[in-house]
């Protein structure tokens, strides 16, 4: 009790109670009466009111949030039981100074983490928020230390202000792995599926984060409001554009077989076959943390399915080259016809690594067949270096001497070397499970024949066909059976 009244300071005016007044301590506010009257013009306020309280020799001085002091006199004497009171009322003031410099840092730490996020300065935006947060966590232990007054009564603020900094770190976490998830995006379209799944995996962890931080700041009523119904938003749109990207290999290659089944050409249904099996063998490399794990067998299958048609499918486009350098050779267009003959093996070569993982009992029969086709390439390019090459082109140049092509200039690749190679029949004639079926006698127009001149080829060019009979009529029937290409000077 404080004889001397009470003395309120607003500012520059000042106003004092000089009848007797009682300060009354309890667990919810503190009550300023008059010791005489029956409570009516008592005046009250809660601890969350409070800015500090500060105790001097000889009065407490109560500061309110709102800027006005209460000096209230202590007497000249205290018991025990008021020098105890006085001393809860001293460390009370010093949480509320504490809480109310806090409400201030969380104030700027949240704009300042909102900031470095928008800036992409992830490591600088956590670190604010660690410090930030360690502050926090100090004077929250210091409120529920602070008995018998409950953490609502003695701070009000402290649920805000954790909400507050749990949604800016939320927040900063779902744009983190946004920002990751188009990188993982780019790294599957470059086909790079280990390091995608490495970029993956902190896509994931900085969304459980997010999360995290988001049930920080739930109610314990469960009643979303505002700012929690926008974090709940944006973490389910970000759940649904994680999953469509782990699924989005999968997407492509359904995609691209789909788009095979309807292509107009043998090679784009390659191109696309290719694209979807490198979706699925690129998609079974890499974990994924789980996603399609229930999908993993039905992927393999359909890989399987999916490299036996390509090897199909090079095997035909093989077959359609070699037989277009067949009857480009017979037409002495050699340069074109070893272009084509190159394409097929390549298509061949490709067969036999596809076989060697979908169909390993094929292998041994695009081995075979490989090896008689270089042999006869070798033999074309052979020839080719020996006697100069002929291009179905619009140049009025040979390769080598520069004059115009005619029938009398038109390099020989019939020969009569004794020492025979194998030639494109002997390819066509071999006895194996898979044969290529070569058309020899084609009639179809070489590859580029579009090009050809009449300046390039003379009227007198059928000729060509009984002039090469004359000369391969030296030589036994053995030696001419249908041989496209021999090399004068090739020894065995």
């Amino acid at each position: 009790m404080n004889e001397n009244g009470l003395i309120r300071t607003d500012g520059d005016s000042q106003e004092q109670v000089e009848i007797p007044v009682g300060l009354i301590v309890t667990e919810k506010e503190l009550v300023f009466g008059a010791v005489d009257s029956d409570g009516s013009n008592a005046v009250s306020f809660g601890y969350g009111e409070l800015a500090s309280v500060d105790v001097t020799e000889n009065a407490l001085v109560f500061t309110t949030s709102d800027g006005v002091h209460w000096r209230f006199v202590l007497p000249d004497s205290v018991h025990d039981g008021v020098d105890g009171a006085i001393r809860h009322l001293s460390w009370v003031g010093d949480v509320r100074n504490h809480i109310r410099s806090t409400v201030n840092d969380v104030e700027l730490a949240t704009g300042q983490i909102r900031a470095l996020r928008d800036n992409h300065e992830w490591g600088a935006a956590v670190d604010t928020y660690r410090k930030i947060r360690t502050q926090l966590d100090a004077v929250i232990c210091m409120v529920q230390t602070t008995t018998p007054l409950s953490d609502g009564t003695l701070s009000p603020e402290l649920a805000n202000l954790d909400r507050q900094l749990e949604s800016a770190c939320a927040r900063l976490y779902i744009d983190r792995s946004r920002s990751q998830l188009e990188l993982v995006s780019h790294l599957l379209e470059c086909q790079d599926y280990e390091q995608a799944e490495t970029v993956f995996g902190r896509v994931i962890d900085y969304y459980d984060h997010a999360q995290c931080h988001s049930e920080e700041i739930r109610r314990a009523d469960a009643f979303q409001f505002g700012r929690q119904r926008t974090l709940v938003d944006d973490l389910e749109a970000l759940r649904w554009d994680i999953d469509t990207t782990a699924a989005e290999p999968v997407q492509q290659a359904k995609e691209a077989t789909v788009r095979a089944e309807t292509a107009e050409t043998l090679s784009a249904e390659i191109d696309h076959l290719e694209t979807a099996l490198d979706r699925y063998r690129g998609i079974q490399t890499v974990a994924w943390y789980g996603y399609l794990a229930n999908d993993a067998e039905a992927i393999q299958e359909t890989s399987k399915q999916i490299g036996t048609q390509l090897i199909d499918c090079h095997e035909r486009a093989a077959r359609t080259k070699w037989n277009d350098g067949s009857r480009l050779e017979t037409e002495n267009w050699l340069e074109d016809a070893i272009e084509a003959c190159t394409a097929a093996t390549e298509h061949l070569e490709r067969a036999h690594e596809l076989a060697e993982t979908f169909d390993p009992q094929r292998v041994s029969a695009f081995e075979s067949r490989l090896n008689q086709m270089f042999d006869i390439l070798l033999g074309m390019q052979d020839t080719a270096r020996g006697s100069g090459t002929v291009k179905n082109t619009n140049s009025k140049e040979t390769a080598d001497t520069g004059n115009d092509v005619t029938a009398d200039n038109l390099p020989s690749v019939r020969t009569t070397d004794s020492h025979q190679r194998p030639t494109l029949d002997d390819v066509a004639g071999l006895d194996l499970h898979h044969d290529i079926t070569l058309d020899l006698d084609g009639e179809s127009r070489p590859l580029n024949n579009s090009q050809r001149t009449d300046k390039e080829l003379p009227a007198d060019v059928d000729g060509l066909d009984d002039a090469r009979d004359d000369t391969d009529n030296t030589t036994t029937e053995d030696e001419t059976h249908s041989e496209p290409y021999q090399t004068s000077n090739r020894t065995e």
